[in-house]
Formats: C-alpha cells, structure tokens, sequence
C-alpha cells in the first residue's frame, strides 16, 4: 500500500511542477505583454476629459467645457466648509486673473447657491485685490447642485481636487489635496 502511495505522490508533484512550470512561463510572458501595452498606450495617448455643459452661479453665462477648446482651462472642485478649498481658492483666482487666457471653472459642491454667494462675498471683502468674480470674463463659478459634474462625471469625492486641462482637452495634471500656486503653473507648461 506504502509504494503505491508514494508512486501517486511522485507523480502527483512532478505533474504540479511541469503545471507551474508552464504556468509561471506563460504569466511572464502575459505580464510582460500587458506591461509593454500600457507603457505604450500611456505614451501615445493622453486621457480625454468628459466635456459637459453649465451655468455660472448668477445663471448669466451658459457654457460646455468644449467652448474653451484651445486654452488651458483649471477646473478645482471646491466647498465653502473645506479649509484647504477656502486657502487655495485666492491663488487660483489671482492665477487665472493675471493669466487671461486660461480659463477658470470653480465648481462648488455646497448645499445651496445662498451659502457660496455669501462666501464670495466675504472673500471679496478680504482681498480687494482679488477681481470680481461675476465678471471676469475667464472666471467661473458653478454651483453642482446635484453633484452631476463632480461625483457623476469626474468622480471627484475628496476636496479640494484640482484638474488641469490642456488646450487639447485632454488631461494635463490632476492635484488631490491642496495645491501650491508652483504646482499649479508647472501643470499649465506643460503640454
């Protein structure tokens, strides 16, 4: 009973060895493939960014991302209860300000429009340096009341995040967190 055990034995381990053998050759080689397709893939294209359609928070300038087509446009995703949104906004501002061509979409995912004109307000009256918003012609802001662009669309859940667009409409840099006004320019050099 003894020998006939150990011969199942033996040749149960040699068919597992040629198996992993096998097995090991071929998950090389597949990662090998998959890895070469994603370096070139990452190389070649560049991630397009959703187009979508909106109103500033006065509801006087309708417009889709796609109107911007050609300049570098910054799109932060911000709050008024988010305090590194609330200290990162007047640099984008001043930014976008000294920069008219690019353009600035400020999206605010606040419960109500009342509570960001009340913060805009105040912002302005803190730095009168700062231009006014409603009309600055690159300059938006936009009240994502039902989370359409920020959660649907680019699947923004963590504030602030900052995506910087290129003039081809594709993916410059995403910053999750607070960004610096360094981060930033670097991001809109680049092509």
């Amino acid at each position: 009973m003894l020998p006939k055990f150990l011969v199942l034995l033996v040749v149960g381990a040699l068919v597992a060895l040629a198996c992993g053998v096998d097995y090991s050759l071929s998950t090389h080689a597949w990662v090998q493939q998959r890895v070469s397709a994603e370096s070139a893939e990452q190389k070649n294209t560049a991630q397009a960014v959703p187009d979508f359609s909106f109103e500033d928070i006065d509801q006087s300038r309708a417009q889709s991302l796609r109107d911007f087509a050609g300049s570098p446009v910054i799109i932060n995703f911000w709050a008024t209860w988010c305090a590194p949104c609330v200290a990162e906004l007047p640099m984008l501002i001043a930014l976008a300000d000294a920069q008219r061509d690019v353009k600035l979409l400020l999206i605010s995912q606040d419960s109500s429009q009342k509570t960001i004109d009340d913060f805009l307000e105040r912002l302005r009256r803190n730095n009168p340096s700062l231009p006014a918003l409603k009309t600055s012609p690159n300059i938006f802001v936009v009240w994502d009341e039902n989370k359409r662009i920020s959660h649907n669309l680019f699947q923004t859940y963590k504030l602030p995040e900052t995506w910087i667009i290129t003039p081809a409409q594709t993916l410059g840099k995403k910053i999750v967190g607070l960004a610096s006004a360094d981060d930033v320019r670097r991001a809109l050099l680049q092509k």
